[in-house]
């Protein structure tokens, strides 16, 4: 079965007119899925106000990448997507923000194992990022950005790997850009430090091989200690780790 993948730019959509034009965007010819609910990888954008009436459920969706000018809930609410792997989240700079909380809600009501989430601009408040990332252990991949409420010190503490269960244990690839970094300093290279092979805990976590950060100027100035750390542990693991902080990730 191929990989059907639907990419375009959507305005006003109701739960039929969605799955109308996810269907006529696979082609029909053997070999291929041939109705909305074979769907494996899908792309959307939404523009304008997006009214749901049905619900939705996509059983073999694997990937979904949705970029919104607008707030996600009536879709997410009537989404139900239990095979789903691969999320990315990408939400303009609304004003005033909108919290796109029914993103964690769809996760919880679809059961998804999520491996990667990628999430720009999503507006969770502390409590809403700590529950979606309790829903998700089998993470591999974690990427916030625009955020400026995302990173505090109860989050990243939640993430350090020790004497308790750490959340998502199985992350090899964390990505903070762009987003406030509100944890006192030192705090984010304790997280980093704990999930390294060699680190011993009761509860250990997966070593991760990639951490890329952007600090703000301000925050620059704030977190010489995690800089400093992050710098070292990089150095103490020349083949199996990499941090990039402040500049592009490369290969």
């Amino acid at each position: 079965m191929h990989t059907s993948t639907y990419r375009r730019r959507l305005g006003a959509v109701d739960g039929h007119r969605l799955g109308a034009c996810m269907a006529a965007n696979v082609p029909s010819r053997p070999g291929y899925a041939t109705s909305t609910e074979e769907l494996r990888s899908l792309s959307v954008f939404i523009t304008d106000t997006c009214d749901v009436a049905d619900s939705i459920a996509l059983p073999h969706l694997t990937i979904f990448w949705i970029g919104t000018e607008v707030d996600l809930g009536p879709l997410f609410k009537r989404l139900t997507l239990p095979s789903l792997l691969n999320l990315n989240v990408f939400c303009a700079n609304l004003e005033p923000p909108i919290p796109q909380i029914s993103v964690t809600d769809c996760i919880a009501r679809s059961g998804s194992q999520l491996r990667a989430a990628i999430f720009k601009s999503l507006r969770l408040s502390n409590h809403d990022l700590i529950a979606l990332l309790r829903l998700s252990p089998s993470l591999r991949l974690l990427e916030i950005s625009n955020d400026d409420e995302a990173l505090t010190g109860e989050i990243l503490g939640l993430l350090t790997a020790g004497d308790s269960p750490c959340l998502c244990p199985n992350l090899e690839i964390i990505r903070f850009l762009e987003s406030s970094l509100s944890s006192a300093d030192g705090v984010l290279a304790d997280m980093v430090a704990s999930r390294q092979s060699e680190c011993p805990a009761a509860f250990p976590a997966a070593p991760l091989t990639r951490f890329v950060v952007q600090f703000s100027d301000a925050e620059f100035l704030l977190h010489t200690e995690d800089i400093r750390r992050l710098k070292n542990l990089e150095s103490d693991h020349p083949k199996g780790f990499r941090v990039w902080i402040n500049e592009p990730e490369t290969e």
